[in-house]
């Protein structure tokens, strides 16, 4: 049953992928004389270049923004699917079952990687700040500033940082948009007791 569909979806989008071909320039000759899975191959290949060069431009965004300028990409992705009527639709659904999932993983996991070394650095200047000022934590990350306190790459914004008796505690909260999100240093400096 399933070459069948294959076979139903690749008559239906010979037609479509020759039409695409010749108006993106290829020899209209050299067309014909191709045979129907060259033609579909072709035009896949295209399409999936096209898409996928696409998503490639959502890696130099900051992460923060991401949605926003994905939002059209995805809404591009979700018209082409195979029995749509765009002219960037899809014979074989490899855009649309591939690249949204890899992508997404991979930008996930490097703001995750971003974030987590943004937070140890972080830690550090909490503990430089601390062996400066006799023990004592900064109230606000403000108060840092003999080396550079990072902000959060997932949300361009501060990290949550707050004092809870004696300990210093920096939060990356789940609301970040990371998956695998939620993450709590609790920091607290150890005493001498003999």
């Amino acid at each position: 049953m399933g070459g069948i569909g294959a076979t139903g979806l690749a008559l239906l989008g010979y037609s479509h992928a020759k039409e695409r071909l010749e108006a993106q320039g290829m020899d209209r000759e050299r067309l014909e004389k191709m045979a129907v899975g060259q033609v579909i191959a072709i035009y896949t290949e295209r399409n999936y270049r096209r898409f996928s060069d696409d998503w490639e431009k959502l890696w130099y965004v900051p992460f923060a923004d991401v949605s926003k300028q994905g939002d059209s990409v995805e809404k591009r992705v979700a018209a082409s699917n195979p029995l749509g009527g765009g002219d960037d639709r899809e014979i074989l659904p490899l855009v649309s079952m591939l690249l949204p999932g890899i992508y997404q993983a991979a930008s996930s996991a490097q703001v995750r990687l971003e974030r987590q070394v943004a937070a140890l650095r972080i830690v550090e200047a909490l503990r430089m700040y601390a062996a400066a000022h006799d023990g004592q934590w900064p109230r606000t990350l403000d108060d840092i500033t003999a080396v550079p306190v990072p902000i959060n790459p997932a949300t361009r914004k501060p990290f949550l940082y707050r004092l809870e008796g004696t300990k210093a505690v920096l939060e990356l909260p789940k609301s970040d948009g990371i998956n695998g999100g939620n993450c709590r240093f609790e920091i607290q400096i150890a005493t001498d007791k003999k």
